[in-house]
């Protein structure tokens, strides 16, 4: 993933990391684990989408069209379980939309 992004690219996104101070930290780290607790996946995915666009197309996006051919041919063997990271979960190319485009009952796991 960060093969597709310059050198440039990269030292430009550590140093965005480095301004911000352990307060702003530690308070976007309550934020995102209020949001987890709450189960809203579609915040999860929006605060994602505000950091970097490109990224989240390499490390959400793409991943999700490569992983649903792989799932599919899971779930028609037998009834399975997959564990994603819940940011893979919402947005218009997530695996949960992905999956029930092509028909299939998708459903949380508590």
């Amino acid at each position: 993933m960060i093969d597709n992004y310059s050198n440039r690219e990269q030292l430009l996104e550590l140093l965005e990391l480095t301004k911000k101070d352990d307060t702003t930290l530690k308070n976007e780290a309550k934020q995102m684990a209020k949001i987890y607790l709450a189960e809203d996946i579609e915040q999860m995915y929006a605060n994602s989408n505000e950091e970097n666009d490109q990224l989240n197309e390499v490390i959400l996006n793409n991943r999700n069209k490569k992983w649903i051919p792989v799932m599919e041919k899971a779930m028609k063997e037998k009834p399975t379980f997959f564990g994603v990271g819940a940011t893979h979960l919402a947005g218009e190319e997530g695996a949960i939309k992905f999956l029930r485009k092509q028909g299939f009952k998708v459903e949380p796991v508590k």
